[in-house]
């Protein structure tokens, strides 16, 4: 399915045999009427022309050569033409003369218009910022006229991104991106303030544009990129230099863009030109005449002005005929983009060479010259004294078969997921004015590009003898779709594929192609929650339980492999490689929107001391075909301590030589502080230092260290309760304390 609401232009090959497509037919975009054959809609200007059975509002107009169904027009309706070559005039309707803008021409504006805008610094931009990593930005611009905003392809691509486009109504916003990979996997882009049709996003110089399930909200220029669609559109008009795939229901709305970006955004030459085509009755340029001797022809003098300045004085001079025109503008110049034709009826006896060249001045829109240098162009057109001859009727002495794809359509189903079987009817026809032997028909599973003549099939059967007109009905059944390395696939029919008759038509019609789509479905894992069953650990190299519960959110089952569990990871692994875990959770298959709770009990805590950071990952060997892993960890966070402070009378205790002494287990790098405190309640408050400095391995006449435990010795006593205090540092948390209550 899917559409292009306005005018589908294609420069190269196109091949659009797509059930439920349509052109110039407006659903949400502005509307368009029926326009019958007043606008040309359907243009293709390549080599290869493939249409499907789907509706057309407008004129289908191509250049090379056309498969696809037999098409009615009813009389005064739109119609169906080959013109070579295709050019355009002002209004984007194609000129059967060929002297309009060309594709190239019209592409290389593009690309210079794109330059132009990637020039442009920030402007307007008051905000661009997003909460986290795996957020989209928010640009916010105030600029009552014209916002800019530069943005890397990398910050600017993403899995579920929603990005918010903030400016005032009636501005214009562009968005410059650059970078050479671009890729949307859900989410949207959202206008407040500014609309729709005065946003533009210009993708300077990426090659590589993937889109799924992502809606551009404005209009886009991409003059170098290749872009693959699938259940995503453009809110606007679009400008795509490279090939273009769309799937799974890709659309185009009628959005216009007027927005303002630079002087003179037009699709014409910068500065003044002029161009010239001389044409002699209606044979297209660069062609031939042939007419009897003493035939009058029309010679028709077309002048275009493909510049931006208005031109005037028009004088045009022939090398045969001398002036042929003179025209005065003043009243009237000639407008960017517009044309004047000056026919001159002519006599002619002999073969004659026409050569004639067009001076203008540039001029102001009043018709008065501004002082730029005068234009010329020049052009040539060739007529010859003969017997013309009827296209349309084969000369006897060429005489030949011609063989044709008249159709290829799926017998059956089509396919839709990887491994389908599926099978293919395929009708040759005999197009010529002779019986011959159709040789092999070749069919390839997936070939988007023309065949080359010799090409082995994947399959192939023999055609056979076709008598003129004959036709004969192929079937290929058994065969297999594709994998998910292409979400399009192009089956290609080629008969005669390797060239064993002379045609008359020179192959260009002898293959035929059938699109089908892989629908891209994926599982996508996440961990919904984790939590620690019973109390969070406190101590080092304490074991606790952890129950976590993971959840298949995708569109079809997948088999999440196993969880691994990181006892201090505080930062998120993200799109990168998870390291080695240092505990692994086997989980298994998960069908879609199961969800699955796991619990473990031989998990422990890390050997030192601090803030640390849980973290769980499903799927961490990335082994599965997710849409995104963004949701696939989960973190927690808990302190690790030491064991509690001991004390006691000092009878019996190592060092003893006062009335208490207190006890811990020292740590390498840590410094202690000894406080005392007669107010038992005290909580901060109202201590007093006994001693600082204190060392794992160092002593004083206080302390002394045996076997990794620190005793610190009170030689004072007291007649009522004390309370002590050890003070010590932590690992990435706030200094900690040891309390201890002494009874007497």
């Amino acid at each position: 399915g899917g559409d292009t609401e306005g005018r589908l232009a294609v420069g190269g090959t196109a091949r659009l045999n797509i059930a439920g497509y349509s052109v110039g037919y407006a659903t949400v975009g502005r509307p368009i009427p029926i326009l019958g054959a007043t606008a040309d809609m359907l243009i293709v200007g390549g080599p290869e022309f493939n249409d499907g059975n789907f509706e057309v509002n407008g004129n289908i107009v191509y250049a090379g050569t056309r498969t696809g169904p037999s098409r009615y027009f009813e009389p005064g309706a739109n119609s169906m033409r080959r013109v070579v070559p295709i050019t355009f005039d002002a209004s984007g309707n194609v000129k059967d003369d060929g002297t309009g803008y060309t594709f190239d021409y019209l592409r290389e504006r593009m690309e210079v218009r794109s330059g132009m805008y990637a020039d442009k610094f920030e402007r307007g931009v008051v905000g661009k910022e997003r909460p986290d990593e795996w957020s989209g930005y928010t640009l916010v611009g105030n600029d009552s006229s014209l916002n800019v905003f530069n943005m890397d392809a990398d910050e600017w691509s993403g899995v579920s991104r929603e990005i918010q486009i903030i400016a005032p109504e009636g501005s214009t916003v562009l968005v410059n991106i650059l970078g050479e990979n671009v890729r949307f996997e859900h989410g949207r882009i959202t206008l407040v303030g500014v609309g729709v049709e005065n946003v533009i996003y210009n993708y300077v110089n990426a090659t590589n544009v993937y889109v799924y399930r992502f809606d551009h909200e404005g209009s886009v220029l991409s003059p170098h990129a290749n872009w693959q669609m699938s259940g995503a559109a453009v809110n606007g008009h679009a400008v795509i230099g490279g090939n273009v795939e769309k799937v799974v229901g890709s659309e185009f709305h009628n959005f216009y863009f007027g927005g303002s970006v630079c002087n003179g955004d037009r699709l014409i030459n910068p500065d003044p030109a002029v161009s010239l085509a001389l044409t002699m009755d209606s044979t297209p340029d660069g062609k031939i005449l042939v007419v009897p001797e003493g035939t009058a022809v029309t010679n028709n003098y077309r002048v275009i002005n493909t510049g931006v300045s208005y031109l005037g004085n028009i004088i045009i001079m022939d090398d045969v005929l001398g002036e042929v025109a003179s025209v005065d503008t003043a009243d009237a110049p000639l407008a960017p983009g517009a044309s004047t034709n000056i026919p001159v009826v002519v006599t002619v006896t002999t073969d004659t060479v026409f050569r004639a060249t067009v001076t203008v001045d540039p001029v102001d829109p009043q018709g008065v010259t501004n002082g730029l240098a005068p234009l010329q162009a020049a052009d040539s057109a060739s007529v010859v004294i003969g017997t013309p001859v009827d296209p349309n009727v084969p000369d006897p002495s060429w005489s030949r078969p011609d063989f044709a794809i008249w159709s290829i359509a799926f017998y059956g189903d089509e396919p839709t997921s990887p491994g389908d079987s599926y099978s293919v009817e395929v009708v040759v026809v005999n197009n010529g004015n002779l019986p011959g032997d159709a040789g092999t028909l070749s069919l390839y599973e997936n070939a988007p590009n023309t065949a080359a003549i010799g090409t082995p099939g994947d399959v192939s059967q023999d055609v056979g003898v076709l008598q003129v007109a004959g036709r004969k009905t192929l079937l290929f059944e058994g065969l297999t779709a594709g994998d998910y390395s292409s979400l399009a696939y192009a089956v290609r029919a080629f008969v005669d594929s390797e060239n064993i008759t002379q045609e008359w038509d020179d192959d260009g019609d002898n293959q035929g192609v059938l699109n089908y789509f892989i629908e891209d479905l994926r599982a996508d894992f996440a961990v919904l929650a984790m939590e620690f069953v019973g109390a969070a650990p406190t101590l080092i190299n304490e074991n606790f339980t952890l129950k976590i519960t993971v959840a298949n959110r995708g569109q079809m089952d997948g088999d999440l492999g196993s969880i691994g569990v990181y006892y201090s990871q505080r930062e998120a692994f993200g799109t990168s490689m998870p390291t080695t875990p240092d505990a692994i959770l086997w989980v298994g298959p998960l069908a879609k929107d199961e969800v699955k709770t796991i619990t473990c009990t031989w998990l422990y805590t890390p050997s030192v001391r601090g803030l640390h950071h849980l973290r769980a990952v499903a799927d961490y060997e990335r082994t599965a075909r997710e849409w995104s892993v963004g949701d696939n960890e989960l973190s927690l966070v808990y302190v690790a301590s030491m064991p509690t402070l001991q004390g006691a009378e000092t009878e019996g205790v190592p060092g003893g030589v006062g009335e208490y002494t207190l006890a811990w287990q020292g740590f390498a790098g840590d410094e202690y502080s000894v406080e005392i405190s007669t107010d038992l309640t005290a909580e901060n408050a109202g201590f007093q230092t006994l001693a600082t400095g204190i060392v794992l391995g160092g002593s004083s006449e206080y302390y002394q260290t045996v076997d990794g435990v620190i005793y610190f010795t009170d030689p004072t006593e007291y007649d009522s309760p004390v309370m002590y205090r050890v003070a010590f540092p932590m690992e990435n948390a706030q200094p900690q304390t040891m309390k201890k209550v002494r009874s007497r």
